[in-house]
């Protein structure tokens, strides 16, 4: 066995002021980070991905492609997003900034959609400012996205209704 002499344990000088200094370090270091609130116009919209581009999920017909974008939702489901973007892993949480509102219409169906492309330049692969710019400069991406949408409610004869960014942000802010 080992004996342990509880009455008195020797400390160099010099390693105690190290574990002051260190202490002092530590606490003077660190700041406070303050939480970005979910939706914050400067910094995006946080968005939690819910089915990655390229892959099927339970809520996308089985017998269609999966979606060529990522579908993530806002505020537990709330609002769902397409996010245009390479390919981004489920579950992760990414800004967004709306560019975008479309929504498929019929007598039985109605689907929303806030389309937006995300604030981190790493993963953002089309550089569009707005719906303006979607419908000018990327028509294919929007005939792509109406394509999909008309094909995943089964081709029914329903509608599609474009709107701009402003018209998310008024859904967002209420």
């Amino acid at each position: 066995m080992y004996a342990f002499n509880k009455s008195r344990i020797n400390l160099h000088p010099s390693y105690l002021m190290g574990i002051i200094l260190m202490s002092l370090c530590l606490l003077f270091s660190c700041e406070s980070k303050e939480e970005i609130p979910a939706f914050d116009l400067q910094k995006g919209i946080l968005v939690r991905i819910t089915n990655p581009a390229g892959e099927l999920s339970d809520f996308i017909k089985t017998d269609f492609l999966p979606p060529p974008f990522n579908i993530g939702e806002f505020e537990n489901n709330q609002y769902q997003f397409i996010v245009l973007s390479s390919r981004i892993k489920k579950g992760k949480a990414v800004r967004v900034m709306p560019i975008a509102n479309v929504e498929f219409r019929d007598s039985l169906v109605r689907s929303s959609y806030i389309v937006g492309i995300p604030t981190d330049s790493s993963i953002q692969n089309l550089q569009i400012e707005g719906f303006g710019q979607l419908v000018s400069d990327f028509p294919y991406v929007k005939s792509m996205i109406d394509q999909w949408l008309i094909a995943q409610n089964n081709f029914i004869d329903g509608d599609l209704y474009w709107r701009s960014e402003q018209l998310s942000l008024d859904l967002l802010n209420k």
